[in-house]
């Protein structure tokens, strides 16, 4: 890497170096059929315990293919990043409906890396949904609900 002068950002690396490194051009990239499907089975499990009916309408909308634009995914996990877990009282724990509306953003923000891909999702845009839809520990369902 060259010198990095204050107040810039270090050149982008390219694809070769990676290459160099060790891995393969398959690596770099997901398919969007890949990319769907991760997003599809993150959305089924939190859709399992997630109850929130604007994240549910979007979530069927998405599943059944009406409604996969990006403008629809973001602005869905815009709205879930305002209930995001804020401080409580100390020994108080936060809400159901507010823990499991970040996994519940997330796999909406997946959804928006996937609407805007048309054919494979590049090296970044692929870490960023992995990121989005690692299985994490999601509270169980409620008794009443579904």
């Amino acid at each position: 890497m060259g010198k990095v002068e204050s107040g810039s950002l270090p050149p982008k690396p390219k694809a070769t170096a990676a290459l160099r490194g060790g891995l393969s051009k398959g690596e770099l990239v997901m398919k969007v059929p890949e990319a769907e499907e991760k997003v599809r089975e993150a959305i089924v499990e939190i859709r399992k315990v997630f109850t929130n009916k604007k994240w549910c309408k979007w979530a069927d909308a998405w599943l059944s293919g009406a409604d996969r634009s990006v403008e629809s995914a973001v602005s869905i996990a815009e709205q879930l990043a305002r209930r995001a877990p804020t401080k409580t009282t100390p020994g108080r724990p936060a809400s159901r409906a507010a823990l499991l509306s970040m996994p519940a953003g997330n796999a909406a923000l997946a959804a928006a890396i996937v609407a805007r891909s048309s054919d494979e999702l590049d090296q970044f845009a692929a870490m960023m949904l992995e990121e989005y839809v690692k299985r994490k520990a999601l509270p169980p369902a409620s008794k009443g609900g579904r």
